[in-house]
């Protein structure tokens, strides 16, 4: 949502260009999960490619001997079928599981609830980032754009 400053990689107070959508509030601010990223194709599981942070994600096919496999199919249960789309895998293993689940689940990110009262300007997200309990905020755009922004973002 904002540039960032080459040398600390921490946002800066200017608005990165393409993402004014989410100061004239045309996106909805949803929780950003802490787990690993992946898409659903209907055929199969790709995994979000590891430090990419460019516009398009890049994703890597799902070996299904992989360990990321097995923790797939532990989190989709009981579920008879998947919904096409992302979706983040949280749970024991993950991450040092910063959402303290005891077992795996799969986060369809498509339709999470509204963050209620998230601001907009630098200053106050900065405020509202240094006490929000979760990794950060996505705001989704109606078109499939979206906007992210990390708790660790912001300089200490």
């Amino acid at each position: 949502m904002f540039l960032r400053d080459p040398g600390t990689q921490r946002v800066i107070d200017e608005v990165r260009p393409g993402c004014e959508w989410v100061l004239a509030e045309e996106g909805v601010p949803t929780r950003m999960y802490d787990g690993i990223g992946l898409l659903y194709d209907g055929r199969g599981w790709w995994q979000k490619a590891l430090g990419n942070t460019g516009d398009e994600p890049d994703y890597a096919w799902v070996r299904p001997s992989a360990k990321v496999s097995k923790c797939i199919t532990l989190g989709i249960g009981h579920a008879v079928t998947m919904i096409i789309g992302t979706y983040e895998l949280c749970g024991p293993d993950i991450h040092n599981n910063p959402e303290g689940l005891d077992e795996y689940a799969l986060i369809r990110h498509a339709g999470l609830p509204e963050v209620p009262n998230v601001p907009l300007t630098y200053d106050e997200l900065r405020d509202f980032m240094s006490r929000w309990p979760h990794e950060g905020i996505v705001w989704h755009h109606p078109d499939g754009r979206a906007a992210k922004l990390r708790v660790t973002d912001f300089p200490r």
